[in-house]
């Protein structure tokens, strides 16, 4: 599964709006760890098929979302149901947390 790319606030918000579940992780420019954990979130979200939508956003190119998420440190997540927010993480994660993580988000869509 590849991630879909945002280069901007308005392709940010763009991208949410398309999809039913959408999974934004935000990640540094220089940042080893982010790499890292992307790589493990594109591991886990195979398992969730065609059910979520996985968008990546530099930090820095993404700044209206960063501040009104409260996003203070990368690798974060945040989680839209039907362009709506319904989670935010902050910093790396373990896989065990993510995945727990995304199966709350796919089960608050279905509700």
């Amino acid at each position: 599964m590849d991630f879909m790319l945002a280069n901007n606030d308005e392709e940010l918000k763009d991208a949410v709006s398309k999809c039913p579940i959408a999974v934004v992780l935000f990640v540094g420019r220089q940042c080893a760890i982010c790499v890292s954990f992307e790589s493990m979130l594109r591991s886990i979200c195979r398992g969730y098929r065609n059910r979520i939508c996985c968008i990546k956003v530099y930090s820095d190119a993404a700044l209206a979302h960063v501040k009104s998420l409260g996003i203070n440190s990368v690798p974060s997540l945040a989680a839209y149901v039907r362009g709506r927010l319904v989670a935010v993480t902050s910093g790396a994660l373990y896989a065990p947390t993510v995945n727990l993580f995304l199966l709350s988000v796919v089960r608050s869509a279905e509700v």
